[in-house]
């Protein structure tokens, strides 16, 4: 029993291990990414319901992402929230850009 149990966890390390190379993970050519672009540099980024960080943060370099159906949300002081809805495809690199309208300030 006891070499079993040995052969099973050896089994399960050179798994784990199979997909890293000298500095981690393995990153695959066809990963897909998503960059946000907002001239509102403090404006904050969601994706999700997650933040990401703000607009000057992410648009200089595309966030990994899953394929599928995601949520941007981009909001920021003074500014109306803006919403949009993004499908990722397998290997896709997506650019959004998202104007935000300044709220009118009433005296």
């Amino acid at each position: 029993m006891r070499g079993f149990l040995a052969a099973v966890i050896l089994a399960a390390a050179a798994t784990l291990a199979g997909g890293c190379g000298p500095h981690g993970p393995a990153v695959r050519p066809e990963a897909q990414g998503l960059r946000v672009v907002c001239a509102v540099d403090d404006a904050v980024v969601l994706i999700d319901e997650r933040p990401v960080g703000t607009a000057a943060m992410v648009r200089e370099r595309d966030l990994p992402i899953l394929p599928g159906h995601h949520r941007v949300e981009v909001r920021a002081e003074r500014f109306f929230t803006r919403y949009a809805d993004v499908e990722i495809a397998p290997g896709a690199r997506v650019r959004l850009a998202i104007t935000l309208r300044p709220r009118l300030e009433v005296p």
